[in-house]
């Protein structure tokens, strides 16, 4: 599962650590990236990083780079914060060299996840909150709530 916004400096870093924090077990099978270069090698922006780290998420080892073709063979999902970077997406896909099996989807069934770049705090904080619910929906959509409680009883 590939997290994918537009610098991988907000939301899908965010969606990233979350999801590996509700489903360590499945940590190996999740990365971001962004689909444009503008902060390749950057760290998470400072107050997403300060936003995350009040909400229990550690952004501090991010950082951030931009999708690569071989991406559509590594993850079996790519899932876009937003419908610009979905579109994004499905045109990398496309044009790609490989025969690109992965499922391209947008995160939010209906609508795109705010991006908080030119806000205020209170915009980081309340992207945090869609991507948690987010991320549950999409762990329960994989079964991934039944792995980790069958992971809790052994």
């Amino acid at each position: 599962m590939l997290f994918v916004c537009l610098g991988n400096i907000c939301r899908s870093p965010v969606a990233e650590a979350v999801m590996k924090k509700f489903y360590p077990f499945a940590a190996r099978r999740i990365g971001s990236a962004g689909t444009s270069a503008y902060h390749v090698g950057e760290g998470a922006d400072g107050r997403m990083l300060q936003a995350a780290r009040a909400k229990g998420y550690d952004l501090s080892r991010h950082r951030a780079r931009q999708v690569k073709e071989a991406d559509f063979a590594k993850y079996d999902l790519l899932l876009a914060m937003d419908y610009d970077n979905f579109l994004e997406l499905k045109t990398l896909a496309r044009d790609s060299r490989l025969d690109v099996t992965a499922e391209i989807e947008t995160f939010l069934e209906n609508g795109n996840v705010p991006d908080p770049y030119y806000g205020g705090p209170s915009g980081f904080v309340r992207v945090i909150e869609i991507i948690e619910r987010g991320c549950r929906r999409w762990g329960r959509r994989l079964g991934w709530d039944d792995e980790e409680r069958r992971m809790r009883k052994d």
